[in-house]
């Protein structure tokens, strides 16, 4: 009769499994059982079939050592295919099928979500289907080498494979390796890194043309005030303008029976309009819109409607660039700002960021103060957010439309988001909203505002840093309403 086993039932997902320590290994067996009642019960039977199992072992003596040899152990006859082998060699075949990557492998074991497994079996099939094709003589893991690793790699990357799938796939690998308790091959791999790219600073030029640009009226008032300018007709009939009144190879518009000539930028601005809009009937619809739905018969009267949109549509948009711009604070912490973290006495924002976990204070910059007072008059000092309607989309789980929202401004400002780079199949952003992160800091370092007063401020310091910079010197508080133009 073989050792006497007693395993240790264990929850993974909604299945009930078993494991026992032999010979200085760890065993899994799955019971196949969501209750655990009926999991206690099956244990049973597992453990007798483990426990004839270990009995079937010859013993055999090779350079004075005595060593263990299987045979044939019926452990698998007694359960599904749900097992891990008693045995030295673990067979790349239904290696999935028999131990998924399905759960967390590091601290509490919890269960994935449905999407990463998918994502994590994807790639376990894609490195199978590649060592079936180059590599037909490795059917164990402990047949698979570095150079297996290197190669799919390699592979991978060829078919336009990033620097975060290449890692996430040899991750994949290291776990199914760790599932079944064998030593990792690879411990010296090294993750790969994407290309270096660095996002430029915004000019003063372009903050002020996504500032101009934040809602769609604004975008076309602002092209339909230069064409005026230009020809001398009125901003309400240069909003009349349909596509074919353009001719973009002449550099001309017409309005009514008289031809006028643009200068290259207004004309470029009127062509990435009418690329836009390809297929509209007019050109400023939006404007048009507002024109006929406030009645608007005069410049004067469209200057103030348009004020009216700046301070009720796009107020949330311009504040959020602004805060990112004077502050510095990354995408989330923006849109998630409460009223809490602002102290307009004190003129101090302190918030956790939520990227890192530090708590970072900076000084409120006189252009952004002015911005806070104007949104505590408009919703009356009620409300938890700083921008309730961005922070409610936030939170609602669909931060692709904020940042598609943001995208459409930056293009309608004319500043280009993505540029190509050596080496990398896909457009690397360069411009997009971090970049007023940048702007932040390249500002306040040509302002003469200390490095540690910045690098407290944007959160890249340790915490032994931070308590030597807590309180921040008065002059760099001031420095930075200097560093920053107001705008």
């Amino acid at each position: 009769m073989g050792r006497k086993i007693s395993g240790t039932l264990y929850k993974r997902g909604t299945v009930w499994w078993l494991k026992w320590v032999e010979g200085g290994k760890l065993y899994r067996l799955s019971t196949d059982c969501s209750n655990r009642r009926d999991a206690v019960q099956k244990r049973v039977s597992l453990i007798q079939a483990a426990e004839y199992a270990t009995s079937q072992v010859v013993p055999c003596l090779d350079a004075g050592r005595i060593k263990t040899r299987n045979v044939q152990p019926l452990l698998f006859t007694a359960n599904d295919s749900h097992t891990t082998p008693l045995c030295s060699a673990h067979p790349l075949a239904l290696a999935w099928e028999t131990l998924p990557y399905n759960c967390s492998l590091n601290g509490e074991r919890y269960q994935l979500k449905d999407r990463c497994i998918k994502r994590n079996e994807s790639f376990w099939r894609r490195f199978m289907a590649y060592v079936a094709e180059h590599h037909p003589a490795v059917t164990t893991f402990e047949a698979v080498t570095p150079a297996v690793i290197d190669g799919w790699c390699a592979h991978m990357g060829e078919n336009g494979a990033g620097a975060a799938a290449l890692n996430i796939a040899v991750v994949t690998i290291r776990a199914m390796y760790k599932l079944r308790d064998i030593d990792w091959i690879y411990p010296k791999f090294r993750k790969f890194r994407e290309i270096k790219r660095s996002r430029r600073m915004l000019t003063m030029q372009e903050v002020a043309a996504i500032l101009a640009n934040t809602t769609i009226e604004e975008s076309e008032y602002l092209i339909a005030s230069r064409i005026a300018e230009q020809t001398g007709a009125s901003v309400v009939n240069c909003a009349s303008i349909v596509p074919r009144n353009i001719n973009a190879s002449l550099g001309t518009v017409e309005i009514g029976e008289v031809t006028q000539k643009l200068d290259a930028q207004t004309m470029e601005l009127v062509a990435r309009t009418i690329r836009k809009k390809q297929g509209a009937k007019i050109l400023f619809q939006n404007l048009r819109v507002l024109i006929a739905k406030e009645g608007i018969a005069n410049d004067n009267q469209l200057r103030d409607a348009m004020e009216i949109v700046r301070a009720t549509k796009g107020r949330e948009w311009k504040l959020l660039i602004r805060l990112a711009l004077y502050t510095g604070l990354r995408f989330s912490d923006c849109c998630t700002l409460q009223w809490r973290h602002v102290d307009m006495t004190e003129g101090i924002v302190s918030v956790e960021t939520a990227k890192t976990g530090k708590v970072v204070s900076l000084p409120i910059h006189p252009a952004l103060l002015a911005e806070f007072q104007m949104a505590k008059q408009a919703t009356g000092g009620q409300g938890k957010y700083v921008l309730p309607v961005i922070a409610e989309v936030y939170h609602s789980c669909n931060r692709r439309r904020l940042v598609q929202t943001i995208a459409k401004i930056w293009y309608r400002a004319g500043v280009e988001t993505k540029e190509a780079v050596s080496g990398r199949q896909t457009m690397a952003s360069v411009a997009g909203f971090h970049a007023l992160r940048h702007t932040f800091v390249s500002l306040c370092a040509k302002g003469g505002i200390s490095e540690g007063a910045i690098r407290n401020w944007v959160g890249h310091t340790s915490p032994v840093v931070n308590r030597i910079y807590q309180h921040w010197a008065a002059k760099d508080a001031q420095g930075i309403s200097l560093a920053i133009p107001m705008i």
